[in-house]
């Protein structure tokens, strides 16, 4: 055969020599190496008779390119999240922008469904993929005439209306319908919960989202607020969903069937489930049991999810688990993921029985062969941190666990992990286990755990970025800060002052004004919380020229901002005080540039009968006589006597020792001011 030289790279070459396969090594990188002799060439031996391997179809999808051409770009750290490059101004910085933003894009949708609806004609191209007939213009013909072919097509158009009737109407005549596509409409009853399709699109309040993610890491939920979170929150802004009635039309189908299958017993069950009936449900499933029908894996897991709304005592709710687990083993019904994470949601609410029923539950996952999710490690952390539980290293175990790893999301509550990861980061002080969990965050595709809901994304970042804060240093902080905001996350007041005061601490003040305007285009340069903190932080020592100057902008900002709010007739954020007025003298000290705004401030605190502080007033004075300006001075006594401040006369004292060759006449007019007040 042909034979080809090929030779050694310093770092190795893949070799095949006479059907052996090997990699060749430096030593440097290994303490055992192929032993090659002197020569610095090998001979590799083709064969041109060798039969050619095709290599087998591999299926791609339709964004498998775009999803190779993403890989090759880096983030820009800098830029607004994808969802709202439309129009990046409108991104949601608070909970009531967020849905208030998602109001009026599910408003937008439904204006573009009614026209969709209304003008059919002007949508004369057919691109959706999969064909969902129920979904395309204009009014589908439906079949004439009492028949199951009409009712399949009422079943499959989502019209559950038309086909309960149809099914009546089939029924009175004597028509007899199979099992099957009884099961079909009571499948479509179930779903719906007996009410007609409403479009199910981000109605609810926004703390409805992730149940829990708005409490300490540490805290308990107790078993009132989660069977009120079961029934539904019907707070301003929640929608009424469907909530089962005894003797609905899906329990008035179900009776009517002549002989009933496994599939009609835990589409019902499913049902009840869903649509908050979990006692009904638990009485069903004890009549198919009595009728020996089997349940399917489904249909076990959310009775198991629903024994903490059935029984009230921790080991009654043990006793209840232990009892579907046996019948599910006895049944032969295999337990997949769903179902061991649905036993650990139930042993977050049965207290010491729970912690140790769990280590069971993760040895039995692990040798029938099932791999946990981040969901099973979100209950694993909500049962051994608690406030009575004592601190353990189990969330050390779990990082070590999934470091490096990529995770698909599948189990709803997949997504909760990392924030309650990270809650419990900042409960424990460590900030290098926070680095940890956020590199696992930024690992592959993980992402998605957090870009597919805004509550779970903000919980995380935010503790992130506020445990950083309170235990790295200021060049760290930034650092993070420049990655993180405003990309994945936008401060809240909480963060914003803990950002403000870790700069304080790191006395890194000349970053302060590029903080100022990112809190401007945050939306918090309103709040008072923030405003009032950020002011002393401002006014606190004495910095170069340049710094100072761009603290006087700052201070003119917020003296704008707080104008701007006073002018409202209704709904004022931030109002005029004599703490947030002595804040900004004393920045507008810091600098000869800033005096001209004091004396703005003085008529503006003058005419909404504000009074500042004697230190305040002092240290104006004291910045006017180092200008060596007597008129400057005699303007400031002035104001400060039409203010008020009852330590005028001592102002004038302090000014009139300041300058010796006062003349009597100067003398006079200025203890004519101390003496107004």
């Amino acid at each position: 055969g042909t034979k080809m030289a090929a030779r050694i790279p310093s770092r190795g070459i893949l070799f095949v020599k006479k059907g052996h396969r090997g990699v060749y090594r430096s030593p440097l990188t290994q303490t055992h190496t192929p032993i090659l002799g002197s020569l610095s060439t090998f001979t590799i031996q083709c064969c041109p008779t060798a039969p050619v391997n095709i290599p087998k179809h591999i299926t791609r999808s339709s964004t498998d390119i775009l999803e190779a051409l993403a890989a090759t770009v880096g983030k820009d750290a800098t830029s607004m999240q994808y969802v709202y490059h439309d129009d990046p101004y409108l991104q949601p910085r608070t909970a009531l922008q967020l849905r208030r933003f998602r109001l009026s894009k599910d408003s937008g949708a439904t204006a573009a469904d009614y026209v969709f609806r209304t003008y059919p004609d002007l949508f004369q191209r057919r691109l959706a993929d999969p064909h969902i007939s129920c979904y395309l213009p204009g009014n589908v013909e439906l079949a004439e005439g009492d028949c199951e072919s009409a009712l399949l097509q009422r079943i499959h158009l989502h019209q559950p209306e038309e086909a309960v009737r149809m099914f009546e109407r089939l029924t009175d005549s004597g028509t007899e319908v199979s099992l099957e596509t009884g099961n079909l409409l009571l499948d479509l009853l179930c779903f719906y919960g007996n009410q007609p399709p409403v479009d199910d699109l981000l109605i609810e309040d926004v703390e409805s989202e992730t149940e829990g993610l708005n409490k300490p890491a540490t805290e308990d939920i107790s078993d009132n607020e989660e069977r009120q979170g079961h029934r539904g929150r019907r707070g301003r802004g929640a929608v009424n969903r469907p909530v089962w009635r005894e003797g609905c039309e899906a329990e008035v189908l179900f009776r009517s069937f002549k002989t009933r299958d496994s599939h009609s017993y835990c589409t019902l069950i499913q049902g009840m489930m869903k649509h908050s009936a979990p006692e009904r449900a638990f009485l069903f499933y004890n009549e198919m049991q009595a009728n020996s029908l089997i349940p399917d894996v489904s249909t076990y897991n959310l009775l198991l999810r629903r024994v903490n709304i059935i029984r009230e005592k921790y080991d009654e709710r043990c006793v209840l688990t232990q009892d579907i687990l046996t019948q599910m083993s006895k049944e032969g019904v295999q337990p997949n993921l769903l179902t061991f994470n649905s036993v650990l949601w139930v042993m977050r609410k049965c207290g010491l029985e729970g912690r140790e029923m769990a280590p069971r539950l993760l040895n039995e996952m692990k040798h029938i062969g099932i791999e946990p999710s981040l969901a099973t490690y979100n209950h694993m952390l909500d049962i051994y941190y608690r406030k009575a539980v004592p601190v353990n290293d189990l969330l050390y175990d779990i990082v070590m666990e999934i470091e490096g790893r990529q995770f698909t999301i599948h189990d709803p509550d997949d997504i909760n992990f990392f924030p309650t990861a990270m809650k419990v980061c900042m409960s424990l002080r460590d900030v290098q286990l926070a680095y940890r969990l956020y590199r696992v965050a930024s690992t592959g595709t993980n992402y998605k755990h957090l870009s597919s809901n805004h509550i779970v994304s903000t919980v995380f970042y935010g503790k992130f970025v506020e445990l950083v804060a309170m235990m790295e240093d200021g060049h760290t902080l930034m650092e993070v800060y420049r990655n993180i905001i405003p990309s994945l996350y936008i401060p809240a007041v909480i963060g914003m002052n803990a950002i403000v005061q870790n700069i304080e601490t790191s006395h890194m003040y000349e970053v302060l004004p590029d903080i100022w305007r990112d809190a401007k285009q945050f939306g918090l340069s309103n709040k008072p919380e923030f405003v009032e903190e950020f002011l002393r932080v401002l006014a606190q020592g004495s910095h170069e020229p340049q710094v100072q100057i761009e603290f006087v902008e700052c201070a003119v900002d917020v003296k704008n901002v707080l104008e701007a709010e006073s002018s409202k007739r209704f709904n004022q954020m931030i109002k005029w005080s004599s703490s947030i007025l002595d804040k900004l003298m004393l920045v507008c000290c810091c600098h000869v540039d800033g005096i001209p705004h004091i004396v703005t401030l003085l008529n503006i605190a003058n005419t909404r009968s504000l009074t500042p502080s004697h230190d305040v007033m002092h240290t104006y004075i004291q910045t006017c006589v180092a200008t060596g300006d007597l008129l400057t001075c005699k303007t400031a006594l002035r104001l400060s006597a039409q203010c008020g401040v009852l330590s005028t006369g001592q102002l004038v004292d302090d000014v009139i020792s300041s300058f010796p060759n006062l003349t009597d006449e100067q003398r006079a007019e200025l203890q004519e001011l101390g003496d107004t007040v």
